[in-house]
């Protein structure tokens, strides 16, 4: 019901071109699930809700032009990641974790490379594409701070996080030579995170 008032008010901003109107809807639904929280862990619950309000937003944004939607969702989208891992990540939730960073990390990307091929690239839809893979590095770091132990020795899942973050920041490069000095940082946030879990949990058995 939520979700549906929320489509159409976007629905609503495109007919009457009023932006106002998308940005009301975009508080509307992000403001939701924390609203109605129940305080019960429902991961896929959630971020499938916000994908599809994402997907709604950048959908808007591309068709009306109205870019600085999509760098509003992304940070919308970026709170309510680390909202989440603050208060249910746990070492048995890896798997969901590195898929509910990298799968929006994709998606955002993914509209970066549509308004690419439509010739309507800009600055706010880049900043909200890179936004999300860089959430993802930060997520590493918070990981290698804690530290968890336990994950840090069975590092696949962890490394993987690295790897598509730094995967989606490159397509973005390719996409956007003018952003190449993000070729630099994807690399060195890498080579950093790596030294360090070199340095802090490499064992002999690993």
């Amino acid at each position: 019901m939520i979700f549906a008032l929320t489509l159409a008010a976007f629905l609503l901003a495109v007919r009457l071109d009023a932006p106002a109107v998308a940005i009301l809807g975009l508080l509307g639904g992000f403001l939701t699930p924390p609203l109605l929280s129940t305080g019960v862990d429902r991961p896929f619950g959630l971020f499938g809700y916000i994908a599809l309000l994402d997907i709604g937003l950048l959908a808007v944004a591309l068709r009306k032009r109205w870019n600085y939607l999509a760098l509003l969702a992304a940070v919308a989208t970026v709170v309510m990641q680390f909202g989440w891992a603050n208060k249910f990540f746990a070492v048995e939730k890896m798997p969901v974790a590195t898929g509910i960073f990298l799968a929006f990390a994709a998606l955002f990307t993914g509209a970066l490379a549509v308004a690419h091929r439509r010739n309507q690239v800009e600055n706010f839809l880049s900043g909200a594409a890179g936004l999300l893979p860089v959430a993802a590095f930060a997520f590493a770091f918070y990981l290698q701070a804690r530290p968890y132990p336990a994950l840090m020795s069975q590092p696949a899942l962890f490394f993987t996080l690295l790897f598509g973050a730094d995967a989606a920041l490159l397509v973005i490069v390719a996409l956007r030579r003018e952003l190449r000095l993000l070729h630099l940082l994807a690399g060195g946030l890498v080579f950093f995170q790596l030294m360090y879990w070199t340095g802090s949990f490499l064992n002999a058995e690993l």
